[in-house]
């Protein structure tokens, strides 16, 4: 087409108007796009935070029940507080036998009358075991307390003391731990106590009495039960 037709023509054609200031073609621009692009993930943002909070969004706590508290060991797994290893591994726990059951009570016989003749260079006479009882001492232990009666029919005194005196305990002789340094006068009696401790475990009991000047022993059996 010629330029002068050209231009002719377009003079002829009515003028394209503007968008005016402020019209609905501003958000068509870069600007208006990024404002609105904005907005909406604003308000996005905000009706995600509302679905959390009333429960849609999320894991939901249920009021009142509580998770049980937790300890955490270095070098071990997370389990329940107050927990102990032996517990949570399925471990056995040892009880001591003296806290599970009670210790087993003893009691002593002797024979009726239970009495020994004696005589020595001084003076002569009887010892009689008059009482005898058993208690549990230390661990492993029973402690033995014996009422004797020392009887001298001789013209003088007659010592009365530990050493006239044996426990035996499975046959080995122990002296006694009470302290008995007395003398019996001349046609008289006294009573006096003598205590032994030995092991519980002890399956035969006797007294061993001196009876003589020459080391001369006499026993009287002792009975011991549970």
């Amino acid at each position: 087409m010629p330029e002068q037709l050209k231009t002719k023509v377009e003079a002829q054609l009515p003028a394209e108007p503007k968008p005016a200031a402020g019209s609905s073609g501003w958000w068509q621009t870069l600007p208006g796009l990024l404002t609105a692009g904005a907005g909406i993930l604003t308000a996005l943002s905000g009706f995600l935070v509302v679905l959390h909070q009333v429960g849609f969004l999320g894991e939901k706590n249920t009021p009142g029940v509580q998770s049980p508290p937790v300890s955490r060991t270095i070098g071990e797994g997370t389990k329940p507080a107050g927990t102990s290893q032996a517990a949570s591994t399925g471990a056995a726990i040892a009880v001591p036998a003296a806290a599970s059951a009670n210790p087993p009570k003893y009691s002593i016989t002797f024979p009726s009358g239970a009495e020994l003749k004696f005589r020595n260079h001084r003076a002569q006479g009887s010892y009689k075991l008059l009482s005898a009882q058993v208690e549990r001492g230390s661990t492993g232990k029973l402690v033995f307390k014996f009422i004797i009666r020392l009887t001298n029919n001789g013209p003088s005194d007659v010592g009365f003391w530990n050493d006239s005196f044996r426990l035996l305990l499975d046959g080995v002789p122990l002296a006694p731990i009470s302290y008995l340094n007395d003398a019996v006068e001349a046609r008289s009696a006294k009573d006096s106590e003598i205590k032994f401790e030995g092991a519980d475990t002890a399956t035969s009991v006797a007294l061993r009495v001196l009876v003589g000047d020459k080391d001369e022993m006499s026993d009287i059996p002792i009975t011991l039960k549970k």
